[in-house]
């Protein structure tokens, strides 16, 4: 299924999307996107049933995407330099010996970063001179788990969407982390929906792009990842409950390389439209749509000085096969995987 969350003139709902056109309402099953991941396989099942009976249906274009998840229980968990072009790309801009990563590098972007796929991102010039975007799979914990088993860890997801890593660059140098420079207001576009986890058996063969006015700025494949999905939670999970009062329905974004600078200096980065494809092959190819999200560049202050030489950014997620996929390295150290290895298989519940 594809479920979003919705806005139409009697207020905003949950909804699953059929035939790529047509959002049928949910709101017979839960309240929102929250309330449906905390209730399980069961939950699902309900609205599988009620995808299937269609009774309260409204064409797509009459109704306005918000994210899916209109504000996460905690912050967007992040990984960095988790792509080997990434991590060799920023080794060599800091004038390093490339070298990847032993251990996933883990950050956070602040809750209220996430926003909805037509929302407009805003640039104050006297907060950040360098916005700038990245294009990451993003994937939903759906069940409550610690020390969880890489086998085990798909298993744990609820289900996957796009997000756009909105980074204000001066101020992650000027702050020397993460933190700031990734929570700024509205700073992760995420949507348009949430594809679930049995749509996409095999996230490895998912491939990623995005175009800035039509030139393809990131391409990759999640093949080239140095720590796979699997090994990220089962890392993160180490000692560390993933609560369902915490992380239930939080969201993990995995980061491609980093984007070419533009050509025309530091400007705002407008994404209108990102989307999941549904993974599923059709006669003409794979099934995807591409979301719009906004920047407004105006006089300082969002739309005070109107609108004006907006970029155009395009960002898909898509099916994708390579005939040699690069293998993920060893999630980590020796220690650490002596550490997994003890304790995989004992879960928090």
């Amino acid at each position: 299924m594809r479920l979003v969350t919705y806005r139409d003139e009697s207020g905003v709902h949950l909804g699953a999307l059929r035939d790529d056109h047509v959002v049928v309402a949910l709101d017979d099953v839960a309240a929102d996107m929250l309330a449906l991941i905390d209730s399980g396989a069961e939950g699902l099942a309900r609205a599988r049933a009620a995808l299937e009976r269609g009774t309260r249906t409204r064409p797509l274009p009459e109704v306005r995407l918000l994210a899916p998840i209109l504000r996460p229980r905690q912050d967007v968990i992040c990984l960095g330099m988790n792509y080997v072009a990434h991590a060799i790309e920023s080794d060599r801009a800091r004038g390093r010996e490339p070298k990847l990563p032993e251990h996933p590098v883990f950050f956070t972007k602040a809750a209220t970063t996430v926003c909805g796929p037509d929302d407009d991102i805003p640039l104050d010039p006297r907060v950040t001179q360098e916005l700038d975007y990245e294009v990451e799979l993003a994937y939903i914990v759906g069940r409550r788990g610690k020390n969880i088993a890489r086998e085990d860890a798909l298993s744990y997801i609820f289900g996957y969407t796009i997000a756009n890593d909105i980074s204000a660059r001066d101020l992650q140098s000027r702050h020397q982390q993460f933190f700031k420079g990734k929570s700024l207001d509205r700073s992760c576009p995420i949507g348009p929906w949430i594809v679930t986890a049995d749509e996409i058996p095999d996230p490895m063969a998912l491939g990623l792009r995005l175009r800035l006015n039509g030139e393809t700025r990131q391409d990759s494949t999640l093949g080239d990842l140095i720590f796979d999905i699997p090994t990220t939670l089962a890392v993160l999970s180490l000692g560390q409950t993933v609560d369902d009062r915490h992380i239930r329905g939080g969201i993990v974004a995995l980061a491609i390389e980093e984007p070419r600078a533009h050509a025309g200096g530091t400007r705002a980065k407008d994404i209108r439209r990102v989307a999941v494809a549904d993974h599923q092959r059709r006669a003409g190819g794979h099934a995807s749509l591409l979301q719009r999200h906004a920047v407004e560049l105006g006089g300082g202050l969002g739309r005070a000085g109107g609108r004006r030489d907006q970029d155009k950014i395009e960002v898909l997620i898509y099916p994708k096969r390579f005939e040699q996929q690069r293998q993920p390295r060893t999630p980590v150290g020796d220690d650490a995987e002596r550490a997994i290895g003890a304790l995989e298989g004992v879960e928090g519940r």
